[in-house]
Parts: structure tokens; C-alpha cells; sequence
């Protein structure tokens, strides 16, 4: 009765050991998530930035037409402007590719998460039968 007792013991220890596998899982997952969305704001930022950088260009060109006086002056602005741009597109860019790359890494935590909670999922189910017979067991003896 004592090595039933014993069984039953380590098979609910199994089970408290895998729920606090899932918990794990699940705090690396929702913290990918977070990355996700962190970079996804970022991303909006950038693109605002860009946005705020190109209309402040057309309106200095709209502005300053007709001026001969100021076209030096624009055109370094302009020159200044651009590399602004390409640096928010450089960017932006590398930012797209962590992106991409988390993505990545997420669908892969997925897949292995989805493997791996139904693999405790299975070995719950079995130590739950397990736990079951032993106590069954235990009570017919």
C-alpha cells in the first residue's frame, strides 16, 4: 500500500512538474508576444517619422518655389531630408528583418508549444488513468 502511495505521489509530482512546464511556456510566449508588439509600434513610429519628414519636404519645395534666392539653402535641406529618410528606410528595414525574424521564432515556439502541450497533454491523460487504477488499486486491497 505504501509503494502505491509512493506511485501515486511521484505521478501527481510528474503532474504539478508539467503544469508548471505549460506556465513556463506560456510566460515565454506571452513575452515573445510583448517583443512583437514593441516592435510593431516601433515600426509605426518610423513610418510616421518618414511621413512627417516627406510632407515637411513638399511643404519647404511649395513654399520656396519661385524663390532663386533660397534654392541653395533648400537643396541642403533637401539633401538633409533624404539622408534622414534613408536612414529612417535603413531603419526601418532592420527593424522589418528582426521583425521577420521573431516571427519566425514565434511560429516556431508555437509549433513547438502546440507539440508540447499536446504531448503533457497525453502524458496528463495518462498519469490521470495511472493515478486513477493506483488509487483504485490501492482501495480494492
Amino acid at each position: 500500500c505504501n509503494e502505491l502511495q509512493d506511485e501515486a505521489d511521484d505521478l501527481a509530482l510528474q503532474l504539478e512538474m508539467m503544469e508548471a512546464n505549460k506556465n513556463d511556456v506560456a510566460r515565454l510566449y506571452n513575452n515573445q508576444t510583448m517583443e512583437m508588439q514593441t516592435l510593431y509600434t516601433v515600426m509605426e513610429r518610423d513610418k510616421h517619422v518618414r511621413q512627417e519628414l516627406s510632407a515637411k519636404l513638399h511643404h519647404e519645395n511649395h513654399i520656396n518655389h519661385g524663390k532663386t534666392a533660397k534654392i541653395d539653402e533648400l537643396n541642403k535641406e533637401v539633401i538633409s531630408l533624404n539622408s534622414k529618410i534613408v536612414s529612417q528606410k535603413e531603419s526601418n528595414d532592420q527593424i522589418r528583418n528582426k521583425l521577420q525574424q521573431v516571427q519566425k521564432e514565434k511560429a516556431e515556439t508555437e509549433a513547438m508549444l502546440m507539440k508540447q502541450l499536446k504531448q503533457y497533454g497525453q502524458e496528463t491523460k495518462e498519469l490521470r488513468k495511472q493515478l486513477t487504477a493506483s488509487i483504485a488499486y490501492g482501495r480494492s486491497e
